[in-house]
């Protein structure tokens, strides 16, 4: 179980909650960063949108990182992009870095 204060020397191993997490994957209602189109104006889409993309438009946009604080659509639509945070540690170490921690 958790403690409710920081200890002053680390322990040798994580704690383990009992409780299961709360967290739930589903896509948010906000926008994500599509383009800039050629007038300069940006363009954003909502997960609805992403859904009814054909599958390889889907990968494609969902596989998109980039360096502005522009919201992603694997951030926005984690549901649809198949971006959710695991509950559990990975087997194997991961090929790179997540933009998130996993809980």
């Amino acid at each position: 179980v958790p403690s409710l204060l920081p200890s002053s020397v680390p322990s040798q191993a994580p704690s383990v909650s009992q409780q299961p997490s709360d967290y739930i994957c589903e896509d948010k209602t906000s926008l994500f960063y599509l383009k800039t189109n050629d007038n300069g104006i940006e363009i954003f889409k909502d997960c609805d949108w992403l859904r009814n993309r054909p599958p390889d438009r889907q990968e494609n946009l969902c596989a998109r990182t980039a360096s502005s604080k522009k919201p992603l659509a694997k951030d926005v639509c984690p549901f649809t992009c198949d971006t959710c945070r695991t509950t559990s540690p990975s087997v194997a170490p991961s090929s790179a870095p997540s933009s998130e921690p996993s809980l």
